[in-house]
């Protein structure tokens, strides 16, 4: 990991009046050859490349020197005592401290500030130590509003000042003196410092992470779609998780953990494989009074600090893993109430950065009890969960509830819920070696039998496959091609096979990991070796991009499947199941029996569940969903239009799709990245994580490097 006193020189960002741009992270420079780019300035546009220019740093007894060599198509000015001079493509320049670079003539300064060796060799430890307490202080209560606008003809944003300019000099100080000490904004709460803009289309928002530094991240209005999403919380759709540090535009529709456990819960059952117990207790108090059975993938230190930490009130519970090197890694919650059941089926772990930081996934319904007309009445949907749970073994837990008195809360206890109304189909898997009727329940077996038992359009005949996870097993080719073959099962409406599509994994390169909300501490969460990732033949790989919703820096760690063609979804699977034979399972004995090691979890969403959510508004909380027939600006329907509405076979598309409904129903899914995803270029490297990068991400770190899941632990 490279310190504070590897940096020679930092480059720091300024406005139009001279003055520093705080909105812009200063640009680490070491000894050596330091490239610079776009992707440092945090613009965008393709005027400056990605290797825009190189400053070479280099010193002898008495002083720094510091050379500018253009790497780019583009010419770059130098600013100095002597005056401005130009410097063109493949020429090189020679600079000083405090002199000025323009990226672009005339545009996007950035001045060279040295960090002279007698002056940091003095700066104690005890002033870092200050500044950090102080700069959380002043953050957290001083942050000035700002106005965004455009000023130029390239698109990139130039940051004004509004009215608070005392807070803003006081915030500009403490800047100053930790670019003078190389330590970067630390923030040690969990709050979030809203930025106010007159500009509700694009702007810069700071990202709070707790022992992060602070990051701004602008999105331009152009890079984003102005897609309306119903804030109730449509079953027949999924919902992004918030994400803190992007525009208010981007998270338009997303939900926080307090958004899903909510309401009169009685007994919650939560489902995860890490498990923070201070985070989750600070983010849901409600969870201090209640019962809650917390089914857990947790080993080790992390086991020890969960067992220690929990409340009173907490039952932990870990299921038999028969099979070696098998996980629990389920994300799911069972949140019981009065008046019914709400299901929740999601892929972030239950630790702060998950919730904050990184691109998930979140589904939920409510359903009611079954009534004397229903309770004999099943639903595959109820079929699916049964099984599930009864296959985890676990035993269940006794409690009273007030409109019921004693129950047994176990497998079969949840067959007292009316499930009918579900708008997916749950793919699990669980350990084991699955043989005959079995091995049509879980996995990718699962999905090839829901998928042959459904009818779509035939525009899919053929259409391409996409595969997006966030960790990569060990696989080979023949197991690529069985995945590819339960994934392409299903027929026309009128009979005929779809047959194989081309496949694409989309998977983040050591670039986007680099300049990621988080820099290289994202990575930790993307895990796979080197070894499993060159096993993987090129032509596979493609780009994580999610210009579309703002999340293009915030890396992924929803896990999603989907064949599609265009911006309509033949079906789409939101899953916690990476790409690996553990969570899939892999066909064995002449594909008569499916060996699977770990607990997964997922929703599938099929045209044919799709209109269960006409006219569906039950809701334990009292907050009806929305309809979602149509455009989400669409009108309200007669009831005689709705039952026309339910005998249709409905239609699955991304936010993206633009054509005409024609009152069909159908969901719209904010798929995350752009489909069809951009393949891998010549130059791009997929992410392994135990790789070693010396390029500094945005904090100024190397890779690799300390990250901290657990509030009550130090960095792993």
């Amino acid at each position: 990991m490279a310190s504070a006193q590897d940096s020679v020189a930092f480059l720091t960002a300024l406005s139009t009046d001279g003055s520093v741009d705080g909105s812009v992270p200063p640009l680490a420079v070491y000894t050596g050859e330091n490239i610079f780019g776009r992707d440092d300035c945090h613009v965008f546009g393709k005027k400056i490349s990605r290797k825009h220019l190189r400053l070479t740093a280099w010193s002898d007894e008495r002083e720094d020197h510091f050379d500018v060599y253009v790497l780019g198509p583009n010419p770059v000015e130098v600013f100095s005592g002597r005056g401005k001079v130009k410097v063109k493509p493949k020429e090189c320049c020679v600079i000083g401290d405090t002199d000025v670079i323009y990226f672009l003539p005339n545009d996007l300064p950035f001045r060279l500030n040295v960090c002279h060796r007698k002056e940091c060799s003095t700066v104690s430890n005890t002033v870092v130590e200050t500044t950090h307490r102080t700069i959380t202080r002043v953050i957290s209560t001083s942050v000035p509003s700002a106005v965004s606008k455009d000023v130029n003809n390239s698109g990139v944003k130039k940051r004004h000042l509004a009215d608070d300019e005392g807070a803003w000099n006081q915030l500009k100080f403490y800047h100053l003196l930790l670019l003078l000490t190389s330590v970067h904004f630390i923030v040690e709460t969990q709050e979030e410092i809203n930025w106010h803009r007159n500009d509700a289309n694009a702007g810069t928002v700071p990202m709070i992470a707790s022992g992060r530094s602070l990051k701004p991240v602008e999105i331009p209005a152009s890079k984003l779609r102005r897609t309306k999403f119903s804030l109730n919380f449509p079953p027949s759709s999924f919902h992004l998780l918030h994400t803190t540090g992007l525009p208010q535009s981007a998270n338009s529709g997303c939900v926080r953990l307090q958004d899903v456990i909510e309401g009169d819960v009685q007994v919650a059952i939560l489902s995860n494989y890490m498990v923070d117990v201070d985070w989750i207790l600070s983010e849901c108090p409600l969870l201090r009074r209640i019962p809650v059975i917390m089914i857990h993938g947790e080993r080790g230190g992390s086991l020890d600090l969960l067992n220690n930490r929990k409340s009173k009130n907490w039952v932990l519970y870990q299921p038999p893993l028969p099979i070696s090197f098998g996980t629990h890694h389920s994300k799911a919650m069972l949140l019981l109430y009065e008046t019914g059941l709400r299901v929740v089926v999601h892929t972030a772990n239950l630790i702060h950065a998950d919730w904050n930081n990184k691109t998930q996934g979140l589904w939920m319904q409510d359903f009611p009890r079954k009534t004397s007309l229903t309770h004999r009445v099943s639903s595959g949907f109820e079929e699916d969960l049964v099984e599930y749970l009864t296959h985890l073994k676990w035993e269940g837990y006794t409690t009273s509830l007030p409109s019921t008195g004693p129950i047994k809360v176990n497998a079969q206890f949840f067959r007292t819920f009316d499930f009918s109304s579900a708008t997916v189909r749950l793919v699990a898997s669980v350990p084991g070696y699955h043989r005959d009727r079995d091995i049509s329940k879980f996995g990718h077996m699962k999905m090839l039998q829901l998928l042959k038992d459904e009818r779509f359009d035939s525009d899919f005949v053929r259409s391409p496959l996409v595969f997006q996870f966030s960790s990569l097993g060990s696989i080979n080719e023949q197991w690529i091609d069985e995945m590819r073959s339960s994934m392409s099962a299903g027929k026309t409406t009128s009979g005929d096979d779809l047959g194989i599509g081309e496949v694409s994994f989309v998977w983040p390169t050591v670039e986007d990991i680099r300049c990621s909300l988080e820099g290289y501490a994202a990575g930790n969460s993307v895990p796979s070796p080197q070894k499993n990732v060159k096993a993987v033949q090129k032509s596979y790989w493609a780009k994580w991009r999610a210009d579309h919703c703002g999340r293009g820096r915030a890396m992924p760690h929803i896990k999603t499947y989907a064949r599609y063609n265009g911006q309509t979804l033949a079906w789409f699977l939101l899953t916690s199941s990476n790409l690996s034979k553990a969570a899939w399972g892999s066909l064995q004995k002449q594909n008569s029996q499916l060996m699977i090691r770990s607990y997964e979890l997922g929703v599938l969403f099929l045209p044919s569940t799709v209109q269960r959510a006409v006219g569906s508004t039950f809701s334990c909380t009292g907050n009806a969903h929305s309809k979602e027939i149509g455009r989400a600006e669409a009108s309200t329907f007669s009831e005689n239009e709705y039952q026309q509405l339910r005998g249709r076979p409905g239609r699955l598309v991304t936010t993206n799709w633009e054509d005409d409904p024609s009152f069909e129903p159908f969901a719209r899914l904010p798929v995350p990245y752009s489909l069809p995803p951009p393949r891998y270029g010549p130059r791009d490297v997929p992410w392994s994580w135990d790789c070693v990068y010396t390029k500094p991400d945005i904090f100024g770190e190397v890779w690799p490097r300390d990250v901290q899941f657990y509030a009550a632990q130090g960095p792993m």
